[in-house]
């Protein structure tokens, strides 16, 4: 899926001697991180030491909402002469499908190693608590702007941002959707 549309997206800048869907290039490259520590996860994760393995949980749970994330990237889908609209449709579904796949095989293999040392209810409760805070991620994201790096270096902000839709939810309508949506 990624060469494929990293082909896709080469194809467009060579049509219309553009760059301005090459940001996808990014955002794949983004939705890999979550797999690739999953695959850390996956091989060391049933003999790490407790705190070794929440570090590692951590930032696989901070980096997974960059795999799902793409698919808020169709906002960008307007004609753009010369660029034909199909192959803009295409390039962001590829780009999305792509995703959200490494998104659940990700969160599979953790779920795995998870369920087999702590038990499937463990298991079960860190998946469905993953997905809504993946949604809740994607929505600090694409909303409030908030990129993962920020959690570096504003904890705060984005946490105080968290809250403010939890406290405030008639006021994050489209947050709070998101959020049940992502753990039904």
């Amino acid at each position: 899926g990624t060469l494929f549309a990293v082909g896709l997206i080469w194809l467009r800048v060579e049509l219309t001697e553009r760059l301005y869907y090459v940001f996808l290039i990014w955002n794949l490259f983004l939705a890999w991180l979550p797999w690739w520590l999953s695959l850390a996860i996956a091989r060391w994760g049933r003999s790490l030491p407790l705190p070794g393995l929440l570090l590692l949980g951590g930032v696989w749970l901070l980096l997974l909402p960059n795999a799902p994330y793409i698919v808020t990237d169709f906002i960008h889908l307007v004609p753009r002469p010369p660029a034909p609209l199909w192959l803009d449709t295409a390039m962001l579904a590829v780009s999305s499908w792509t995703g959200c796949i490494l998104g659940f095989w990700s969160l599979q293999m953790v779920q795995d190693v998870l369920s087999e040392r702590f038990g499937v209810r463990l298991g079960w409760l860190v998946a469905w608590g993953s997905l809504a805070l993946s949604s809740l991620g994607i929505y600090l994201g694409r909303v409030e702007r908030w990129n993962s790096w920020d959690i570096v270096e504003r904890p705060l902000d984005i946490v105080r941002d968290g809250l403010v839709i939890f406290l405030h939810p008639r006021s994050h309508a489209l947050a709070s959707f998101g959020v049940v949506a992502g753990a039904v």
